[in-house]
């Protein structure tokens, strides 16, 4: 289950990044801080590689920068968000005449282990699960703290 991945000390409120790049680097501190045995560097360079491929901001109100980091011994994942949304570039998933960027507020950071495909899907539909849930996401993205953010999380759960 999603809540079996994150506690408190993974949430971040009030993202300082102004754009995906500052952002996505952000939560990979996050992450370092509660795991120090990931590799800031090599798991850095693959969330940007992975962004570059494709945007990760999955609508206007959240984002999913995801990628495999090797060394891993199981998934890694942080929360953050920010009140004014994060810039996302989206040149590579608008039409035309639609804003090349999105602003989402609420982004989940994954790093998958490199051998485990099926907890990598499954994280992956239970996130798409959550933030198909609209009333779900309003309510994260307006919560107080980060006790909030996981008590909604851990009731969508259940």
């Amino acid at each position: 289950m999603l809540s079996d991945l994150i506690n408190l000390d993974v949430i971040k409120m009030n993202l300082q990044g102004a754009d995906s790049d500052e952002a996505i680097a952000e939560l990979l501190e996050v992450m370092v801080n509660k795991n120090p045995a990931i590799n800031r560097k090599e798991a850095l360079e693959a969330l940007y590689k992975r962004e570059s491929q494709q945007s990760t901001a999955i609508d206007a109100r959240v984002a999913i920068p995801h990628c495999i980091c090797e060394g891993l011994d199981k998934i890694q994942l942080a929360i953050g968000l920010s009140p004014e949304g994060v810039e996302f570039d989206c040149s590579d998933l608008t039409k035309e005449g639609e804003s090349k960027i999105r602003k989402p507020k609420l982004i989940f950071e994954i790093l998958f282990t490199k051998d485990d495909t099926s907890a990598h899907l499954q994280v992956l539909k239970e996130i798409v699960g959550l933030i198909s849930n609209n009333e779900l996401i309003e309510n994260i993205i307006l919560a107080k703290n980060a006790q909030e953010v996981f008590n909604f999380i851990k009731e969508y759960d259940y």
